[in-house]
């Protein structure tokens, strides 16, 4: 991955220029020409990202817990663009440390997390206290076994207890694992849930836990037809029209609101959206741009350059190796629908 002080370097070598040391220990005393260079890459990023919202390099999923009788939530602060069309409503995982990276959210008897994976053995178990569970609510649970044993499930209303739920999933391949699924009715908003081992040695891969219903895609519909058409609905503050939201809208002050307004918190709302970005600073610092891009970066900067230095001729051919990239980026990073669709 090119660094900061590669870009302008190319640059300078380019324009037969004194280069900046790799090292970076001249970096901030740059003068003249270099301080333009460098000025000239982060502005050539710029003119990069901003061709075009969806770049796959700035892509990222967001999330957003509901609460209940609210309707209005703010997007991530480092969003440009967001597709309105991704937004799923989904039950909230209820289970913390669930894949097993670290162990801050689980008690251990003699069970530990090696390589993220929860190891049990015979007698040995892992245990974590939830206290977000709602009452009379099902939930499902599904974990991902390897190794070779059994492990027994337990879900009660005390340390170690099976007052909900007690089941026995067994493994017997162990390099290629299973999947196991189960559901429980909650009667309790604090639940311990453990995980024994019965036999041998198993390792847990990951365990959800969330409400037993089904995601849905959420229906975009612009501010104007939620102002028409909903927002009566979502303010005449009765009990009656609060809900699963069904849609998700833009408001006028870069966040997104849901309709029907959630009854209860325990949604989450899953959407996908794209980054902006922050100009280069220190000397080993790296855009977000794929590696094997970064040559449009300099042609553009190049450009620049030549701009500065009145080479009309040169400033052409280094603008028109830009366009060339960029088009090309546009070919290779960006999905296009390639016929109509009917929804």
């Amino acid at each position: 991955m090119a660094t900061y002080v590669t870009l302008a370097n190319r640059v300078l070598e380019a324009l037969n220029e004194v280069t900046l040391a790799t090292n970076g220990s001249n970096f901030t005393s740059s003068r003249g020409i270099q301080s333009a260079v460098k000025s000239f890459i982060n502005k050539s990023i710029h003119d990069i990202y901003n061709a075009e919202l969806q770049w796959s390099f700035l892509h990222s999923d967001g999330t957003q817990a509901t609460t209940a009788r609210t309707a209005e939530y703010s997007l991530p602060s480092n969003f440009r663009h967001v597709d309105y069309d991704t937004f799923i409503l989904k039950p909230t995982q209820m289970v913390s440390t669930n894949e097993f990276s670290a162990d801050s959210n689980w008690t251990h008897s003699s069970g530990s997390i090696s390589g993220g994976l929860l190891v049990l053995t015979s007698g040995s178990s892992s245990q974590q206290t939830i206290t977000t569970f709602i009452a009379n609510r099902t939930y499902r649970a599904t974990l991902r076994m390897t190794g070779t044993g059994t492990l027994t499930l337990k879900v009660g209303t005390s340390s170690g207890g099976t007052q909900i739920l007690s089941e026995s999933f067994t493994v017997s391949n162990a390099g290629e694992g299973k999947l196991h699924t189960t559901t429980f009715d909650s009667t309790a908003s604090t639940l311990y849930v453990t995980l024994a081992g019965s036999s041998a040695t198993v390792n847990v891969d990951y365990i959800t836990i969330n409400e037993n219903i089904v995601p849905e895609r959420l229906t975009y519909i612009t501010y104007e037809d939620f102002q028409r058409n909903r927002r009566t609905i979502d303010l005449s503050n009765n009990p009656e029209n609060y809900g699963t939201p069904k849609f998700v809208y833009p408001t006028q002050d870069g966040k997104f609101g849901l309709s029907p307004i959630p009854d209860r918190g325990n949604y989450t709302i899953a959407f996908e959206y794209w980054t902006t970005h922050t100009d280069l600073s220190a000397y080993d610092d790296s855009p977000d741009l794929t590696a094997r891009y970064q040559d449009v970066v300099v042609s553009r900067a190049k450009y620049y350059a030549y701009i500065l230095r009145g080479n009309q001729i040169m400033s052409e051919l280094c603008n028109r190796e830009y366009l060339e990239g960029l088009t090309r980026m546009r070919v290779e990073l960006i999905n296009r629908d390639e016929k109509m669709r009917y929804i």
